[in-house]
């Protein structure tokens, strides 16, 4: 509290005082905005991660909103039934669910560190095993695209990212097995049941206009629910690489939480196995009658 000399004027006691208040609380913003530096995501217009921002779009982005809109056009020259409630979507997150199962299969093979991320030579190894033919210049540029976080490895939700990016771009570069093509075909007509407007981005009124179209009773507390989980970056708008990332979470699939899963296979590949005690010879049932 203020204290006031005798001339009416604040005295000393009272100046002393706000100083020590003013230095504390000085010390304490300081303390505060340091935590927070170290934990939030730094916004950079050049990112990609959680709260980076808008951004300049990418030449891979500006291929894959042309490949979407021509999938569009193609489905409704020939008549392909579109999804138009997102109940039907839901039901089919279980083939996604078992297709991302067998992609996990592959990604944990070549993770031979069990980092829960691959680089770029294993990342070859592993398109080979899954029966994708490509030049190496492209999956450079593939890899740098889907690399989200700007990290030095790929984790499991980029490397089916690069796998959906491959499966827009390089209609030719047929995967091994039909139900994974069919996963990322289940994608890409999952963003463009969204994307009511066609143009190759989602925004909360978009993903709005689509939910309204189904069985939900309140769409417009979902709609916002939906599209927080899409705006990876924050920015207002959802682009295909980040509608990838919510998807794979709304399938549930073997996307196994990153940090314990590695360190389980970690611990694995540290504990030599116990060997197996001898079993112990079964005393012989003595002899019944015989019926």
């Amino acid at each position: 509290m203020r204290t006031e000399g005798k001339d009416g004027k604040d005295g000393k006691d009272g100046k002393d005082g706000e100083h020590s208040r003013s230095h504390s609380m000085k010390k304490r913003m300081e303390s505060v905005l340091g935590w927070a530096a170290r934990i939030l995501p730094r916004s950079n217009s050049g990112g990609k991660g959680p709260g980076a921002g808008p951004r300049e779009e990418s030449e891979v982005e500006r291929r894959v909103v042309e490949a979407l809109r021509r999938r569009r056009e193609e489905d409704e020259a020939s008549g392909k039934k579109r999804i138009v409630h997102f109940n039907t979507l839901v039901m089919k997150f279980a083939k996604s669910d078992e297709a991302f199962k067998q992609i996990r299969k592959q990604f944990d093979e070549y993770d031979k560190d069990a980092s829960q991320s691959i680089d770029l030579e294993e990342l070859k190894t592993c398109l080979h095993a899954l029966g994708v033919a490509i030049a190496e210049e492209e999956v450079m540029q593939l890899y740098k695209e889907a690399d989200m976080d700007c990290s030095d490895g790929m984790q499991f939700k980029e490397f089916i990212l690069l796998l959906a990016l491959l499966y827009l771009l390089k209609p030719n570069a047929h995967f091994a097995q039909p139900e994974v093509e069919a996963a990322f075909g289940l994608i890409a007509d999952a963003f463009n049941f969204f994307d009511v407007t066609g143009d190759g981005f989602l925004t909360q009124a978009k993903v709005q206009q689509a939910l309204s179209g189904g069985r939900d009773s309140s769409p417009g507390r979902l709609a916002g629910q939906r599209f927080a989980e899409m705006d990876y970056n924050t920015d207002g708008q959802c682009t295909f690489n980040e509608f990838l990332f919510a998807y794979v979470g709304w399938v549930g699939t073997a996307e196994e939480d990153e940090g314990d899963a590695g360190e389980e296979r970690e611990e694995q590949a540290k504990t030599p196995k116990t060997p197996k005690s001898p079993k112990t010879p079964k005393t012989p049932k003595s002899p019944g009658r015989s019926r």
